[in-house]
C-alpha cells in the first residue's frame, strides 16, 4: 500500500499546486501543499516496519486519512478566514518533520520518535489535523463540515488505539508513561 499511498499523496500535492494557481498564492495553500508534498516524501523514502497493521486496520487508517478531504471549503473566504486552520497545519508540519522517515498512514512500527511535539504529545500530527479542521469549520460553518469533524475525531480515537497496540512491543510504555497525554493535555 506504500507505493499506491505515496502515488495517491503526489497527486494531492499536484492538485494543491494547481489550487494555488488557479486561486492564487495564500499561506493556507503553501501549507496544504508543503503537507502534502512531504508526506508524499516520506512515503517513498520511509523505513521498512518490523511490525505492520492488518489490512483491515490499513485500510481504516488510509479511510481515516482522506475524511478531512472531503471538508467543504468555500471558493472566497477573507483572509481571517483563510488563516483559522494555519495553526494546525503548522503542528502538523512540524509533527511530519519530526516523524520523518517514520511516518506513515497505517500504524507500524518503524522506530519510536520523541522529539520535537513528540516530547509533549503522543500524536501531535493528528492534534494539528484536528486544530485546522476546527479553524476550517469556523471558516465555513456548515453541518456537513460539523459532522465529518466528528466522524473524523472518533477515526483518530480508533486509529491512536491501533497504533498504541503496535507500538506497546517496543519502548513505547516507557514513552507513554513519561508523555502523559496523546491528543489534549489534562484530559486525554
Amino acid at each position: 500500500m506504500s507505493i499506491i499511498g505515496a502515488f495517491l499523496l503526489v497527486i494531492l500535492a499536484i492538485v494543491r499546486i494547481v489550487w494555488i494557481v488557479r486561486q492564487g498564492v495564500s499561506l493556507l495553500a503553501v501549507l496544504l501543499f508543503a503537507q502534502a508534498g512531504l508526506a508524499a516524501l516520506l512515503m517513498i523514502f520511509r523505513r521498512s516496519a518490523s511490525i505492520t497493521a492488518p489490512v483491515w486496520v490499513e485500510t481504516g487508517a488510509w479511510l481515516s486519512a482522506c475524511l478531512p478531504l472531503f471538508f467543504f471549503v468555500p471558493s472566497s473566504v477573507s483572509i481571517w478566514q483563510d488563516l483559522l486552520p494555519v495553526p494546525g497545519l503548522a503542528l502538523n508540519l512540524w509533527a511530519l518533520a519530526s516523524l520523518g522517515t517514520a511516518f506513515g498512514i497505517s500504524p507500524a512500527q518503524r522506530g519510536l520518535v520523541t522529539e520535537g511535539p513528540y516530547h509533549w504529545l503522543r500524536h501531535p500530527m493528528y492534534v494539528g489535523e484536528l486544530l485546522s479542521l476546527m479553524g476550517g469549520l469556523g471558516a465555513a460553518f456548515r453541518l456537513w463540515n460539523l459532522v465529518l469533524l466528528l466522524v473524523f475525531s472518533a477515526s483518530l480515537i480508533w486509529r491512536i488505539n491501533r497504533e498504541e497496540q503496535i507500538l506497546s512491543s517496543s519502548g513505547y510504555p516507557a514513552y507513554a508513561r513519561h508523555v502523559r497525554w496523546r491528543l489534549v493535555p489534562g484530559i486525554w
